[in-house]
């Protein structure tokens, strides 16, 4: 909400999608996270693959289309996926739902 003051955003516990296998999205995020943060996001945590932090609720999809797939059929979600997918997600009726990691 504080970079982004002119959306609203709705009052719905957040659902984080995350790949469970390897993924170039995820490669891509944890070294964007690594490079604006590198004293809390450790280098040993930036990868294709990694051990993410427990969250309240989660959940996790194979593939970047699983990840889309699962994050439309829960409201509340949030995942990432990269530009190239950004199409399939606004036709999964969640535009603007997703994290682009590129």
């Amino acid at each position: 909400a504080i970079l982004n003051p002119a959306i609203r955003l709705p009052d719905l516990p957040i659902t984080v999608v995350r790949s469970s296998d390897s993924s170039g999205g995820t490669l891509m995020l944890t070294s964007y996270l690594r490079a604006q943060d590198p004293a809390g996001w450790p280098a040993s945590e930036v990868g294709p693959v990694i051990s993410w932090p427990a969250a309240p609720r989660e959940t996790s999809a194979p593939g970047t289309t699983g990840m889309i797939a699962r994050c439309a059929a829960i409201k509340g979600c949030i995942t990432y996926i990269g530009s190239s997918f950004q199409g399939r997600a606004s036709g999964a009726g969640r535009k603007g739902s997703a994290f682009l990691a590129a």
